[in-house]
């Protein structure tokens, strides 16, 4: 079952809302956590998905790990240089701390993928997607 905006258990922190969460019903537990990110190839960008990793390292753990896969999902308009995913590794594998200092930390067995969505504008304006990739980070 998905939410959208779904909140996370506040504990010490920032109020953070997954932007899709989906749910196990029989356990009423999040399954699977999703950030969606516009990606434009720039510093300022992967500083971008680098918060919305962290987001989704704080919800799960304030859902007491109980998500089995994360997704970090970015998309752009037209063909942009790729996103530094060494860091989102090595943010997964070390943790980090959270703006009020709370330790969050690594994760182990917790599947994180990292998906990729390219749009084309056409003519009309509107977006056509023209490819679309995923990976597993850990």
């Amino acid at each position: 079952m998905p939410v959208t905006e779904c909140p996370v258990p506040m504990t010490h922190g920032a109020d953070i809302r997954a932007d899709s969460t989906w749910f196990c019903r029989a356990k009423r537990t999040p399954e699977v956590l999703i950030e969606f990110e516009r990606f434009d190839g720039t510093d300022r960008g992967q500083k971008k998905l680098d918060e919305k990793i962290c987001n989704l390292l704080e919800a799960s753990f304030r859902w007491g790990n109980a998500p089995s896969i994360l997704i970090l999902s970015a998309w752009s308009k037209g063909i942009v240089s790729a996103p530094n995913k060494d860091l989102f590794i090595q943010r997964c594998k070390q943790g980090f701390k959270s703006s009020v200092g709370a330790q969050v930390p690594g994760f182990k067995g917790t599947g994180v993928l990292f998906s990729r969505f390219i749009f084309e504008i056409e003519r009309s304006g509107t977006l056509a997607l023209n490819s679309a990739r995923c990976e597993r980070l850990m």
